[in-house]
């Protein structure tokens, strides 16, 4: 008969506690999965922002598909079994034994394509002026930031015709004496309730400053009488006390700048896409260098900050041109601004746990 010696319900006892306590994984797991999903949204956002770029520049249309929510799901679990030896043994002899544990890792990631009204709202309707001016006040180049949403100025207009790539000289003017304004402490935008103002600070200005306020309201026509005129979303004003900022829509600012990236000459030869347009104005340096500089090539170099492989060609922007990083991060911190309110529309969830 077997009787069970005290070592081997000792070596029972600590092996139920092992596989039968309970264990909290889920706080380990926050500092590692917080960090890796975040580095991962972000890497696939900026991806998809130049993919879809180049497929405008390819006459193809945009299409986004925004990661909604993500939910990590774990499981520990283990199992423990053991026999007896039979009646004819040595009493001195463990059972047998078996343990066993798995580990479960089952994501699920919900993704939300952007379409119908939704598509309309955040990609063709025009920018809320709030939010352009709110990007100038969170210290993103103002020069960069209107020359890149505002499409006229007091009626004025950016380009003659839409897609034109030669800039109206009155609209460069415009923006320039804005941002120079801007930099002097001269002008500013406030909000007043529901409305914005554009503030001009005269008192105390230098000779310098004094001469950059008369230019100011000349360009743009103001009312000398007052310091304070309403900015209203418009292509054209009610009064010499408003100043009318008609803005683009998100398609339109990246149709745009994508027109200025490097595609392969064959491509162009094929009649796939358009020769690279050169632009003058705001954020385009005298070397014509455009605000963001997009290389294509077969091989993909060592040290780039984001790439897309289309058409069997690779483009990229350089981990060193901090210039066009900047540039490009301002155009997702925008389509961010643009959802801001949009509806949501139909939810795509998917379990990636393998």
């Amino acid at each position: 008969m077997f009787r069970p010696t005290p070592g081997y319900m000792r070596a029972i006892v600590v092996l139920s506690v092992c596989f039968s306590g309970c264990h909290s994984i889920g706080p380990a797991t926050v500092g590692r999965d917080h960090f890796d999903y975040n580095e991962a949204i972000s890497a696939s956002s900026k991806e998809q922002m130049l993919l879809n770029m180049i497929r405008l520049r390819y006459g193809e249309s945009p299409m986004f598909l925004d990661v909604v929510s993500v939910i990590a799901q774990y499981s520990l679990e283990g199992s423990l079994s053991a026999s007896a030896p039979s009646y004819d043994r040595p009493s001195t002899l463990f059972p047998r034994a078996s343990a066993a544990t798995r580990w479960t890792d089952r994501p699920t990631i919900t993704y939300a394509p952007r379409t119908g009204q939704q598509f309309a709202k955040t990609l063709l309707a025009p920018l809320r002026l709030d939010a352009v001016f709110a990007l100038v006040q969170a210290g993103w180049p103002i020069e960069l930031t209107l020359s890149t949403t505002i499409r006229s100025i007091n009626g004025v207009l950016a380009h003659d015709r839409p897609g034109d790539a030669a800039w109206n000289p009155l609209f460069l003017q415009a923006i320039d004496v804005v941002g120079r304004a801007s930099i002097a402490g001269i002008g500013a935008v406030r909000r007043d309730g529901e409305r914005m103002i554009y503030e001009i600070h005269e008192e105390g200005a230098s000779a310098e400053g004094t001469a950059l306020v008369s230019e100011l309201r000349t360009l743009f026509d103001l009312d000398p009488q007052t310091d304070e005129y309403e900015i209203v979303a418009s292509r054209t004003r009610a009064s010499r006390r408003q100043i009318a900022f008609g803005t683009a829509s998100v398609i339109d600012v990246l149709s745009i700048l994508s027109a200025q990236f490097e595609v392969p000459a064959e491509h162009v030869a094929l009649g796939w896409t358009f020769a690279t347009v050169a632009v003058e104005g705001p954020g385009v340096d005298p070397n014509g260098r455009p605000p963001i500089v997009v290389h294509s090539g077969t091989a993909l170099p060592d040290h780039v900050f984001v790439s897309t492989f289309e058409r069997g060609t690779w483009f990229w922007i350089a981990e060193g041109d901090y210039r066009s990083k900047r540039a490009f991060s301002f155009l997702v911190t925008l389509l961010s601004l643009a959802e801001a309110g949009a509806s949501a529309g139909p939810v795509v969830t998917i379990g990636a746990g393998g």
